[in-house]
């Protein structure tokens, strides 16, 4: 019985991260904006342990901060973070598909499986999926890696979030930004270790924040 409900605790406390998440995203929570755990809770029509649990989760992600005696509060994310993050980024993603060529692991039509889900987004217009998606395309190399302390600390950049915000406020050109991709599958397809690390690199760098 205890597990069972740990389990629907943890259930219900993603939908409330979703809820909280796409609210802040799409500028419904703007920044400096309290949480009320209540309210949500109410919203929600849960008690306000899942709530918590989704605020700390979603405090991790660097979009949600807590105040002494002031509770939680949407966090104002800079342009000068996004583009520090995007930075290490850059070297953790350079260094995974070096690795994976050199390991001679195929991904190209894993990778190209996901542009062109890529574009389907873009050509919707579906900001969110088009993040998720993208996110999924980074993860595929770095997963493929091998590498767990590689894979742990990327994975604490929160990239999907990250990519939304950088996308939202720069308004990129999204189908420009799905066909870039295909530059760097190329690289993977004739095992080109310097040339993916660049390709990786260069890419990322290229959608960083002006600032």
């Amino acid at each position: 019985m205890e597990a069972t409900a740990k389990k629907n605790v943890g259930t219900l406390s993603g939908q409330v991260r979703e809820y909280i998440l796409t609210k802040i995203l799409n500028g419904e929570f703007e920044p400096g904006e309290r949480l009320i755990e209540m309210k949500i809770a109410h919203q929600m029509q849960t008690s306000q342990a899942p709530v918590r649990e989704a605020i700390r989760e979603l405090e991790a992600t660097g979009l949600l901060e807590t105040l002494p005696n002031r509770g939680s509060r949407v966090r104002k994310v800079s342009n000068q973070e996004l583009f520090d993050i995007y930075d290490v980024r850059a070297q953790l993603e350079g260094y995974a598909a070096e690795i994976v060529c050199q390991k001679k692991i195929s991904i190209s039509n894993e990778l190209t499986e996901a542009v062109e889900r890529m574009i389907e987004a873009a050509n919707r217009d579906e900001l969110m999926l088009f993040s998720s998606i993208n996110h999924e395309f980074h993860s595929i190399i770095i997963k493929n890696a091998g590498n767990e302390i590689l894979l742990k600390t990327w994975q604490t950049l929160h990239i999907q979030i990250k990519t939304f915000l950088i996308v939202d406020r720069q308004e990129k050109n999204l189908l420009e930004m799905a066909n870039s991709h295909y530059q760097i599958i190329e690289a993977f397809k004739v095992f080109d270790a310097p040339r993916a690390r660049n390709e990786v690199i260069n890419h990322i760098h290229h959608n960083r924040p002006v600032i």
